[in-house]
C-alpha cells in the first residue's frame, strides 16, 4: 500500500479492484490477486495500475470477484490464470492502441 501512496496519482489509468470479502478469499481471492500482479508486470502496466483490496462486493455466488476500471470490465468465479488473462485482454490491448 506504501508504494501506490507513493506514486503520482495523476499518472494512474486503470483500476483493479479485487474483492477481499469472505466467499471470495474462500475461494482464491489470493491467487486472483497474484495473477493480477503477474500479469501487470508481464505488461510493463504495474506503475499505471492501482490494485484495490475491497471489502465484499455483494457477488459471494459468483467468488472470487475482480473489476478492472474504466473499462468496466468484470471477472468472476476466476482464477490466477483467468485473472491473467483478463488484464492481458483489457489493459493490454489498450496499451497496444496506444503505442
Amino acid at each position: 500500500m506504501e508504494e501506490c501512496m507513493a506514486r503520482d496519482l495523476r499518472k494512474i489509468q486503470n483500476v483493479v479492484l479485487v474483492c477481499q470479502g469472505k466467499d471470495c478469499k474462500k475461494n482464491g481471492a489470493k491467487d486472483v490477486l497474484c495473477g493480477v500482479k503477474s500479469a501487470l508486470k508481464d505488461l510493463g502496466a504495474h506503475r499505471e495500475t492501482m490494485i484495490v483490496k475491497t471489502k465484499c462486493t455483494g457477488q459471494c455466488k459468483k467468488a472470487p470477484v475482480m473489476g478492472i476500471q474504466p473499462h468496466g470490465v468484470w471477472l468472476t468465479e476466476g482464477t490466477e490464470k483467468s485473472a491473467a488473462a483478463t488484464i492481458h485482454a483489457t489493459i493490454g490491448e489498450r496499451l497496444k492502441i496506444v503505442s
